[in-house]
């Protein structure tokens, strides 16, 4: 028997896809990724973010703490690009100073909820410790040329006749090489526990995908998005001649019969244990089964199916968990005689 409880909360309904114009709908990697983490999970966010009087889920200490470090990385970052005097010292204060319960709103939502064994002065420390081995880390990198941070992009993506609108942000874009062939690599800073295999991890398809289109260098004005700041011409035209040297081209727009694209491959930035993780390399079929994960995405949203991660594994950090199923998941100790 139904509750009201349950009918109030626990029932999915609705398609809350963002419209893009074209016929399709905004689909994020970030979106791809939630729902591949779980599509009960996603519903909830979207309804919580177009429903005023749906729950809302509570923000969990590690989340807020992984907003907070990833800024501060990227302050670190384009101080190393810039060659500004002390990226580290940068870093370090705007991490102190917005890791602060006085701070924290204006970046990410104040903390709701303390997961076991983090504490203020805890996570203080290891941001502290995680941007000085972050910072010796990164200065000591000789193997690649970055291209872009936080890039911002909208590509198209056709299935089933409709035109959808892929968007994100990259955090790295850079040049690497391989037997000293250069390839592209979409690298992904994270905070939080790391998969064990990342060789199909969807998310990382996503980002080498969108990389291969011409809509992601040269700039697509009917994302539904608005113009977003393309790469300058003279950059990609130099950038292409590079490649071009070893028989690549740097998208799928560029014409020439014996030009092969250039090679993808995926990076997982494990702050939390500090390790740079191969994500693999992506190719033609990871691409196609990007395009079953956004059709089952769309699919299931427009019939407003949305089902559990059944196994659980996933449940015990997620924001949503106290009112899943509309009566909440129970602590791990309640039901014992």
């Amino acid at each position: 028997m139904t509750t009201d409880l349950q009918l109030q909360y626990g029932l999915a309904e609705g398609n809350y896809l963002r419209p893009n114009g074209l016929g399709g709908y905004m689909i994020s990697a970030s979106a791809i990724g939630s729902w591949s983490y779980c599509p009960l999970k996603r519903f909830y966010e979207l309804r919580a973010r177009s429903d005023p009087e749906a729950p809302k889920g509570v923000q969990l200490s590690a989340t807020a703490y992984g907003s907070v470090m990833h800024a501060a990385i990227m302050q670190m970052e384009r101080g190393i690009f810039e060659g500004a005097e002390d990226p580290l010292g940068t870093a370090t204060r705007f991490f102190e100073h917005y890791w602060s319960p006085a701070n924290i709103t204006a970046v990410c939502p104040a903390i709701d909820e303390w997961l076991p064994r983090e504490t203020w002065n805890g996570l203080l420390d290891r941001g502290r410790y995680t941007l000085r081995t972050y910072y010796e880390q990164m200065t000591h990198r000789k193997d690649a040329y970055l291209l872009a941070l936080e890039y911002q992009f909208a590509v198209p993506l056709v299935i089933r006749g409709r035109t959808h609108t892929l968007t994100g942000a990259i955090d790295r874009l850079e040049i690497r090489r391989h037997h000293r062939k250069p390839y592209i690599s979409a690298d992904d800073l994270k905070t939080g526990k790391r998969p064990y295999y990342l060789r199909y991890n969807t998310q990382g398809g996503f980002y080498c995908y969108v990389t291969t289109v011409p809509e992601f260098w040269n700039g697509w004005p009917d994302s539904g998005l608005g113009a977003m700041q393309p790469f300058p011409a003279s950059v990609m035209a130099d950038m292409q001649e590079r490649f071009a040297t070893y028989g690549f081209k740097v998208h799928e727009g560029i014409e020439g019969d014996d030009l092969k694209l250039a090679a993808r491959r995926f990076t997982w930035i494990d702050l939390k244990n500090m390790k740079s993780v191969d994500g693999g390399w992506r190719v033609s079929q990871d691409y196609a089964r990007l395009m079953l994960a956004v059709d089952a995405y769309v699919r299931s949203s427009e019939a407003e199916i949305y089902s559990i991660n059944a196994d659980g594994e996933k449940c015990r950090y997620c924001s949503f968990k106290g009112i899943c199923g509309g009566v909440g998941l129970p602590a791990e100790n309640v039901g014992a005689p």
